[in-house]
């Protein structure tokens, strides 16, 4: 098993729920299609709040011998969607 601290961009993704069917745990699926399940501590748990929103997210990933990615993030951020020109109506 290795560790990592990175920084990655992605979406906030449901993994599993309890059975009331409320997410219990999430992944961070990133730009290059990696996926990152979010380890269970305390910025982890608040990441329940941000499901399918774009974070940028920092923390330790340990990689299991399986290939499986665990994230214990130090800090995220929640990114802003801006539209682009197009979306907006500008035209060149």
């Amino acid at each position: 098993m290795s560790d990592n601290r990175i920084t990655i961009r992605g979406v906030v993704n449901a993994m599993e729920w309890d059975k009331d069917e409320e997410t219990t745990r999430v992944a961070i699926l990133t730009t290059d299609d990696e996926e990152y399940l979010v380890a269970e501590n305390k910025l982890g748990r608040e990441l329940l709040d941000f499901e399918t929103e774009e974070i940028r997210a920092t923390g330790v990933v340990r990689e299991s011998e399986y290939g499986e990615k665990t994230i214990s993030l130090s800090r995220y951020s929640v990114i802003e969607y801006e539209p682009s020109e197009e979306e907006r109506g500008r035209r060149d």
